[in-house]
């Protein structure tokens, strides 16, 4: 049976409209707003390190999902936003949390299918967190890159991405939703298209699957995310005050480790910039 990530995502936003829609479905509330808080301490690290002020930047968002990156870009001062989704609840929901806003635009469409000519082009910063390694089929994947995200930069503009960007090879995914892709296919790809790859970290080390951890490692990694983390923030499995303290503390040792890593045992963030 093939794939359609047009049903899916409508199917699970409209009945997960929320951070565990766009993030760990299954998980508890508590785990989805750390794994989030983890994404925005990356984002802002790589600012700094890249010495980027983005405030009067014109922004695109590639699966928007339910705003949290708008929120995002608009507490960093973006001037403008244009947010792209496949599923419509995502492109529904938006206009109305953003209803007062003039400077933000939502449309609905598949940025690997459909051509965006008349929406994209002039942007200095696109951001496309947790959407690419779903884009399951390699052609469409090759033609988000080149017919749209490289299309809507200027020369000079900045793409931020997350995908699992292994040294060693793509990984293996059980999952029908997900294709994990290796750094190399991405340099290759994205250098296809005028984009340099300026800067690689960790988006977690602790708070994510340790699909890119082998041997002793691996198992070690392995050990605490399934047979604690996932057993202590599960939704079918609650314990409130022990989670609590848990991801607590989980968060201050993965922070420490994710700020001495460039490549991590997880989904690894990257920041390309455009050839003038």
């Amino acid at each position: 049976m093939n794939f359609d990530p047009k049903q899916y995502w409508e199917e699970r936003l409209k009945s997960l409209c929320n951070l565990e829609g766009v993030g760990c479905a299954g998980r508890t509330k508590a785990w989805n707003a750390f794994l989030y808080k983890s994404k925005v301490r990356t984002m802002n690290r790589a600012l700094s390190k890249l010495g980027l002020d983005i405030r009067g930047y014109k922004a695109l968002d590639i699966g928007t999902g339910v705003g949290f990156w708008i929120d995002y870009l608009l507490g960093k001062g973006v001037d403008s936003n244009i947010g792209i989704d496949i599923a419509p609840s995502s492109i529904e929901l938006c206009k109305k949390k953003y209803s007062n806003l003039k400077n933000l635009k939502f449309v609905c469409g598949d940025i690997s299918n459909d051509i965006f000519v008349s929406e994209l082009g002039g942007y200095d910063l696109a951001t496309a967190f947790d959407v690419l390694y779903h884009i399951t089929d390699d052609d469409k994947f090759c033609a988000a890159i080149k017919k749209n995200i490289a299309y809507a930069l200027n020369p000079g503009g900045y793409l931020f991405l997350t995908d699992i960007l292994s040294p060693s090879g793509d990984k293996i995914s059980h999952q029908q939703h997900v294709r994990w892709r290796s750094l190399s296919y991405y340099e290759q790809e994205l250098g296809n298209n005028r984009l340099d790859i300026v800067y690689l970290a960790p988006m977690t080390v602790l708070l994510g699957s340790p699909i890119d951890a082998g041997g002793l490692l691996g198992k070690i990694l392995n050990v605490i995310y399934y047979g604690l983390t996932v057993r202590l923030t599960s939704k079918s499995k609650t314990f409130p005050g022990i989670e609590s303290a848990y991801l607590t503390v989980l968060y201050t040792f993965d922070s420490f480790l994710a700020s001495f890593s460039r490549f991590g045992v997880s989904t690894k963030l990257l920041v390309a910039k455009k050839r003038g």
